[in-house]
């Protein structure tokens, strides 16, 4: 299981709403959580930590694993993602991400993972909607150097 998870909403309405889920669900269990802004985030140590911001000001070096759902982002903020994808997130195995983000396998440091059955998209429900997400997943390629070997 992960150490932390971290989940950053730009819309303040959606933000207190997983607080009050936390609150709701997640304080009836032993698990550690803390919410705040983007910038508190390395403070807060292990656990769920919720943060209201924007991704871009949010530390995700150490992440290994993303969920980006960017449906409304306009082009600019989706370069922006990537960059900062490509720049700070070296620990990062795979991007599960809606819309596809091609720029990752485009970078040569990401490929696209197959689904089950073949499948392109892995599909995430949502109990507000009657049809699912179609994520795509990317994971990080490993290539070789010589002298040195695999590298992720």
């Amino acid at each position: 299981y992960a150490k932390t998870s971290t989940g950053v909403e730009l819309d303040v309405s959606r933000h207190l709403a997983a607080v009050e889920l936390a609150k709701q669900y997640i304080d009836t269990t032993s698990l550690q959580w803390a919410a705040g802004n983007v910038t508190d985030g390395t403070a807060m140590g292990e656990g769920l930590r919720l943060l209201s911001g924007d991704m871009l000001e949010a530390d995700l070096s150490e992440a290994t694993v993303l969920y980006i759902n960017q449906a409304c982002f306009p082009r600019d903020v989706l370069e922006l993602v990537v960059a900062k994808i490509m720049a700070e997130c070296t620990k990062l195995q795979a991007v599960a991400a809606y819309p596809p983000l091609p720029a990752l396998v485009e970078s040569g440091r990401f490929t696209e993972k197959q689904q089950a059955g073949g499948s392109k998209y892995l599909k995430l429900p949502f109990s507000m909607f009657n049809y699912p997400t179609m994520l795509t997943v990317y994971e990080r390629s490993l290539t070789t150097t010589p002298g040195i070997g695999i590298q992720a």
